[in-house]
């Protein structure tokens, strides 16, 4: 089983990566100006013409990023269908927070995940390309057990006291 689940990711990783480095010609700096080394700035380094690399990146990106977002969608769509259906109001709002809290967390992930990887990178700035891959590398992970604590009554409350101890 594990297998499978590697071995279409291991092709991506080939086909995407791999191809502008053994099909580019580099001349000039060969320092990259990012925070790790990504495909972007990869072929920005590169002398050769890009708009094919550019295009696989596209196309490759689309049944990792734009595929799953639209069933993400969709499943939430039901559950909340599903939910309004409850009669509780109380277990409703408990199941609108878990939902919220994870709607939060895909759509900050995929938001800055499509930004930087599907959005043209004509006309945008070095700078905004490495807070977007910052974004969704690093904060993601970082503000996703903070958004998840929030479900929890009693961090809220301690989150209410703090706010009130502060601005009082």
């Amino acid at each position: 089983m594990l297998t499978t689940d590697i071995a279409p990711n291991m092709l991506n990783i080939v086909l995407h990566e791999w191809t502008p480095i053994f099909f580019s010609e580099f001349c000039g700096p060969n320092a990259i100006d990012y925070l790790y080394c990504d495909l972007n700035p990869l072929v920005e380094l590169s002398c050769s013409d890009t708009s094919r690399i550019q295009m696989e990146e596209t196309l490759l990106c689309f049944h990792v990023i734009v595929l799953p977002f639209p069933v993400i969608v969709v499943s939430y769509t039901c559950i909340v269908l599903t939910l309004l259906k409850m009669p509780s109001i109380s277990g409703r709002h408990k199941c609108f927070s878990t939902c919220s809290s994870h709607l939060t967390v895909v759509f900050i992930f995929y938001g800055t995940l499509i930004a930087a990887y599907l959005i043209p990178k004509k006309g945008q700035s070095q700078m905004i390309s490495k807070i977007m891959s910052l974004l969704y590398t690093l904060f993601t992970p970082f503000v996703n057990p903070l958004i998840y604590s929030l479900v929890n009554k009693e961090i809220k409350d301690s989150i209410k006291i703090l706010y009130r101890k502060i601005v009082c």
